[in-house]
């Protein structure tokens, strides 16, 4: 992915969003598993 074209010399920001993004995407990521873990533990719990 080239960045270059869509933010020219625009630095500081691009990374600020950047790794806003990536920590929105690692709380996201850590929300799904832990629904997903409760989900599968919730279900092994019904299933006896």
């Amino acid at each position: 992915m080239k960045m270059e074209k869509t933010f020219p010399r625009i630095d500081e920001p691009a990374r600020f969003f950047v790794a806003l993004d990536l920590m929105v995407g690692i709380v996201i990521l850590m929300a799904i598993i832990s629904v997903s873990i409760m989900l599968y533990g919730g279900l092994q719990f019904f299933g006896r």
